[in-house]
């Protein structure tokens, strides 16, 4: 019984990973019409990137050239999601 249950949780949870690479296809093929939209595509970059990059420098995966990489993507989301918020307060 436990073996089924884990079996279910495990098709499940591919289920839901196959959706979420749908999505992203989806989000990658259509343009983005606003810079919410901008800084929506550019924030999934940035966890994918941190999910795939080891950035400990004592990691033995660790290199410095694709840590450099996520550092100047996540300086870029940072920027936009600070530009977005100062127009919204400007705008209130």
């Amino acid at each position: 019984e436990t073996e089924a249950g884990l079996d279910q949780i495990e098709q499940r949870l591919d289920e839901i990973d196959r959706q979420i690479e749908d999505l992203e296809n989806l989000l990658v093929a259509m343009p983005s019409t606003s810079l919410d939209e901008i800084e929506a595509v550019i924030g999934l970059t940035v966890t994918r990137f941190r999910e795939i990059i080891v950035s400990d420098p004592d990691d033995v995966f660790y290199d410095h050239g694709e840590a450099r990489l996520l550092s100047l993507i996540e300086r870029v989301h940072e920027d936009l999601c600070g530009m977005l918020q100062r127009t919204r307060l400007d705008a209130s």
